[in-house]
């Protein structure tokens, strides 16, 4: 192989290098615009007690479902822009074998993070007098659809 050859392949080589990183960065641009790309979250929940019996009127004094949602609703407010609550009954057998169960909150939140979830854990379980808060982070895609 003389020298102009050897030259024409280099700079053959170079010019094809130079498409591939181009056409690369081409197809990345166009990924991550598409909406699904852009739809990835982690979903939190979390799933906290309240310490009320499931039966509430087993104790008259014990604060009702909607009482103790509206302590939630102000906790969540000043930690999230937007959340979704949903009632539940937990139930646990504790470390003794005795049985437990008591109305409990389930909280969806999206557009966060583990660390802004458990700050708003923090201040629940002081809150709530609860010993502990279970969270489940699940990938997810979202999307805030408005119409067509």
């Amino acid at each position: 192989m003389n020298t102009k050859t050897g030259k024409i392949l280099i700079a053959a080589a170079l010019v094809l290098s130079l498409a591939a990183v181009c056409l690369a960065g081409f197809a990345l641009c166009r990924i991550s615009s598409s909406p699904a790309y852009n739809a990835k979250d982690i979903q939190y929940v979390m799933y906290m007690g309240t310490n009320v019996p499931v039966d509430e009127t087993a104790d008259e004094n014990a604060p009702t479902a909607a009482q103790e949602r509206a302590r939630l609703e102000k906790t969540l407010t000043r930690h999230f822009a937007g959340f979704t609550i949903q009632e539940a009954y937990g139930g646990w057998t504790d470390d003794y074998g005795v049985y437990g169960h008591e109305f409990t909150f389930v909280i969806y939140l999206s557009d966060t993070t583990m660390e802004d979830v458990k700050k708003a854990a923090d201040d629940l379980l002081a809150e709530f007098s609860q010993y502990s808060i279970l969270i489940q982070s699940n990938i997810t895609l979202t999307e805030f659809y408005t119409g067509k």
